[in-house]
């Protein structure tokens, strides 16, 4: 979502927060992360589940980042909900976590390259 469609005149001047309490407190990054949360769903990214007794989750944290455009405007609010798999242990599960990401231009360069090289 776009910075200038839920921006308030008032928060021209944002700053990155460092916790999700912090967000919150902001009207433009609680829209952000309302827009995330809606995007996790419609991808279909997680599914909530019962925690197993016995087991420990792995936790999530909030990344708040805003991108600004070549003349230093804020052009939106950059957020993602991130698994801290670091609590993963190596044994258990560890080979069922995926999370594909891939860009189009990396898609066009490797094409373009295996092209070349056949």
């Amino acid at each position: 979502m776009h910075f200038k469609d839920y921006v308030n005149l008032v928060e021209m001047n944002i700053q990155e927060p460092i916790n999700y309490y912090e967000a919150s407190q902001h009207s433009s990054w609680k829209v952000a992360m309302e827009s995330e949360i809606e995007s996790i769903h419609k991808n279909k990214t997680c599914e909530l589940m019962e925690l197993l007794a016995g087991k420990n989750p792995i936790t999530s944290k909030w990344v708040f980042k805003v991108k600004k455009t070549s003349n230093v405007e804020v052009d939106k609010l950059k957020i993602k909900l991130v698994a801290r798999g670091f609590q993963q242990c190596k044994e258990l599960y560890f080979h069922e976590t995926f999370a594909p990401t891939v860009k189009w231009p990396t898609i066009h360069i490797v094409v373009a390259i295996t092209s070349k090289n056949h």
